[in-house]
């Protein structure tokens, strides 16, 4: 158990004993703790009659802290909208970076051409004031332009991650009611769209047009971002101008960013910490540093873009800066002043030279509710409290204030509070009301706990939410999605403590006993985004259930317990390569068949693994080798030298049949170019072309 009360009589007197667990309580929330219960003992035997509801534990005193702690602290907000100074800077500091990106730079002058532009084509397509619109790109310099354009005509920002599977695409445009589509992707798209389609890639810019923009009202919808719901359709979450005016205020004191900030880009494009890193730093006429797909998700690659660009501010989620503090070094980021993770609970840390801080906030929040600055010297790192005009209590069932130690629901308000839920109003009825003191509120469905020196620890979820690699999952709408498929006929999804958090398992009973796994794991992969789609896939001939007749979750198998047979390891390769595996996954590797990604491995720990074999072993390996040959035995024979990489080859297409003649330029002198353009190089079969050009030919690409 984390916590143990022991009470022990010794004749006419009692003693009390309390025994705990470190990782989840520090020495002086345990004394509090115990504390608290010899006040509610004093309060029973007071009046031994009182009701248990009244009984809180807490002191004058305590009560008057916890009004302290709760309210952050005010300050100015200093525009009704950040539109206001992000437009200042395109005017005035027109020369300045303010854009970096894979594709391009943008000085802001030229970024404020580009809104113009853009705006344009906008309303030359019908779309105006009021009018949603979702904006679709792959890192790109047009990730600032974009929402600048919509929101700067009084429209409702969405941004929509390209790389979801593209019903759940469907999905989410559908949720969010959306009346037009940006996008950078050329062809055919795999989704509807109903309404006005706008593609960056055929706007012109304007140059020397400058932007000028009407400030909106602080209660303006400015974006909406779609998060887990129950009924498996996403919820969509209204965010107004001021509520996102708050949070680059506070960010912008709290860490110092100004305009000679050098900050990163880095977050899933659909996920709220997308608005933190993009609008703070063009509001402070900092430039911003767009990451490329690839280098997003290796933390030693990440750390070479951050000292090329001399990366001043970065924000990564908790999982990946976890990984990034145990590999990289302070040394490896010279520049790095201020370091921000937050999306899961932080369990790992280390002393830095750069300022670390751990955040917390829901997207019904704005982002950014609570922060605190790491000390890596805590057992138990908490997350810290109130930002700038924000409150935070931890209330219990009815609504009381829970004594420090004493878990209950976070509930937060001030200005960042968004409006709601598009189109829900028993959500938002739920969700968002009125507290005890009459203010409006979000109650979270978090659990949270005060420590005694202030700071709130975050305890998990108090429904059936959890996060799930820093994304918050309602299990239920996994759920519903899998029973829509045509060859599901039940389904249970259940949360397993694996080696890289949690991770989701689908309990799934076939409409055929026969039914094909490989074409289920496909439609799968088609219908959920990545971070719904469970790790474990575990096939049962009926869900168990209790005597009343209802679903049995005890009774569910976790993954260790799954038996299946297994090809022993082989080879003394194989065999020092399971142990790299099992450091990796923190689990025992059964076989030689085992899959890295089936026992819970992702791409982050397989960098990580891939950097440790260089390191350990001196073996030079591409991780895209390792990321296809994903299995113990095939990775072991790319260590061995006994299997070519696992990339593409265009030998064989390079070859005609024999039955061909070549005519025209067979006979001419073949003199090699000099200078290639390459186009449209996209995805695995671009980056093998341009591999071959690399290295097969002293051609300047």
């Amino acid at each position: 158990f984390d916590l143990v009360f022991e009470v022990v009589e010794h004749g006419p007197r009692t003693s009390l004993t309390v025994k705990f667990d470190p990782k989840s309580y520090g020495c002086d929330d345990a004394a509090a703790l115990a504390d608290r219960f010899t006040i509610l003992l004093a309060q029973m035997c007071a009046d031994p009659q009182a009701p248990m509801a009244r009984l809180h534990g807490l002191t004058s005193d305590e009560l008057e802290s916890l009004t302290e702690y709760a309210q952050g602290p005010s300050a100015p907000i200093p525009w009704t909208s950040a539109l206001v100074p992000i437009a200042d800077n395109c005017r005035t500091r027109g020369a300045t970076l303010a854009v970096q990106a894979p594709d391009g730079s943008f000085t802001y002058a030229e970024l404020g051409a580009r809104v113009v532009a853009l705006q344009a084509k906008l309303s030359e397509l019908g779309l105006g004031p009021g009018s949603r619109i979702a904006v679709l790109t792959s890192p790109s310099r047009d990730m600032a332009a974009a929402p600048l354009a919509v929101m700067g005509m009084g429209g409702v920002f969405a941004p929509i991650d390209p790389d979801q599977p593209p019903a759940r695409i469907a999905d989410l445009l559908d949720t969010q009611s959306i009346d037009g589509l940006i996008t950078n992707r050329d062809g055919e798209l795999p989704f509807d769209v109903e309404g006005p389609l706008m593609r960056l890639g055929h706007v012109p810019t304007r140059p020397g047009a400058r932007w000028t923009v009407t400030a909106p009202t602080p209660s303006t919808i400015a974006y909406s971002i779609s998060t887990s719901g129950s009924t498996g359709t996403p919820k969509s979450v209204l965010v107004e101008h001021g509520a996102l005016a708050n949070l680059c205020a506070w960010n912008n004191r709290a860490f110092e960013v100004d305009a000679d900030a050098r900050v990163t880009k880095l977050a899933g494009w659909g996920f709220d910490a997308s608005v933190w890193e993009l609008f703070p730093c063009l509001v402070a006429g900092g430039s911003l540093h767009i990451i490329d797909a690839e280098t997003r998700l290796d933390v030693a690659a990440l750390a070479r873009f951050m000292t090329e660009h001399q990366v001043s501010h970065a924000f990564l989620p908790t999982p990946m800066c976890e990984r990034f503090l145990q590999t990289c070094s302070d040394a490896d980021v010279p520049h790095l002043r201020v370091l921000l993770t937050g999306g899961d609970r932080l369990r790992h840390s280390r002393k830095t030279r750069f300022r670390l801080v751990n955040n917390y906030g829901p997207t019904e929040a704005t982002v950014v509710s609570t922060s605190w600055d790491v000390d890596a010297s805590d057992d138990v790192f908490p997350i810290g409290r109130p930002i700038e005009n924000t409150t935070a209590h931890v209330r219990a069932v009815d609504g009381s204030l829970t004594p420090p130690g004493v878990p209950g629901e976070l509930v937060i308000g001030g200005a960042g509070l968004a409006r709601g839920y598009l189109r829900d109003p028993a959500p938002v009825r739920s969700a968002f009301r009125r507290d005890p003191q009459g203010d409006r509120a979000y109650y979270s469905g978090d659990k949270a706990r005060w420590r005694a020196d202030g700071n709130l620890v975050f305890e998990g979820r108090l429904d059936h939410q959890v996060k799930i690699r820093g994304v918050r999952i309602e299990p239920g709408e996994v759920e519903a999605l899998l029973r829509s498929l045509p060859l599901v006929s039940d389904v249970a999804v259940t949360v397993f403590d694996g080696p890289s958090g949690n991770e989701l398992v689908a309990h799934v009973v076939l409409e055929q006993p026969d039914g094909d796994r490989g074409q289920l794991e496909a439609d799968i992969a088609r219908r959920l985004p990545t971070a719904l789609v469970p790790r474990h896939i575990l096939v049962l001939e009926a869900l168990p259930l209790t005597l009343n007749g209802k679903l049995d979750r005890a009774a569910l198998s976790s993954p260790d317990t799954e038996s299946c047979a297994h090809t022993p390891l082989a080879t003394d390769t194989e065999r020092r390569l399971a142990t790299f595996w099992e450091a990796s996954l923190g689990r025992k590797v059964r076989g030689r068949d085992a899959d890295f990604f089936a026992l819970g491995g992702d791409s982050m720990m397989l960098a990580s693994m891939a950097s440790e074999l260089r390191t350990q072993l001196g073996v030079e390996v591409r991780l895209g080798d390792l990321f296809v040959a994903s299995t113990l035995q095939r990775q072991a024979e790319l260590l061995d030298g006994d299997a070519p990489p696992a990339r593409a080859s265009f030998a064989d297409d390079a070859e005609l049949p024999a039955d061909i003649t070549p005519r025209g330029l067979a006979d001419d002198p073949f003199v090699p170019p000099e200078l290639v353009l390459l186009t449209g190089a996209t995805g695995f079969f671009g980056a093998f072309v341009l591999e071959e050009l690399l290295l097969r030919s002293n051609v300047e690409v």
